[in-house]
């Protein structure tokens, strides 16, 4: 039972991603947002933004649901800060 309750957290964020991502990928395609293939990129097609979106939505929803912010908040802080970092990349051009 012990070994369930561990794994919950990393299975709840791990089923809200698989289902989130697909949604922001159509999201970014449907409003254009995608990187373009460049001589200093490495893909060679168009590859969709926004994915963040979703992985920052499962971390935090998982994190607040599971009661987890208050056990690490720096860590929380910081991965908030990645995510409006990324965000921000992906709506402008850093």
């Amino acid at each position: 039972m012990r070994l369930i309750s561990k794994l919950a957290p990393f299975l709840v964020a791990f089923v809200l991603s698989a289902a989130l991502v697909p949604l922001c990928r159509r999201l970014a395609l449907r409003l254009g947002r995608v990187a373009h293939p460049r001589a200093d990129r490495w893909h060679g097609r168009p590859v969709a933004l926004l994915g963040g979106i979703a992985i920052s939505l499962s971390l935090f929803t998982t994190v607040s649901g599971f009661g987890l912010i208050e056990a690490r908040p720096v860590l929380v802080g910081c991965a908030l800060l990645a995510f409006a970092t990324g965000l921000l990349d992906d709506v402008t051009r850093l």
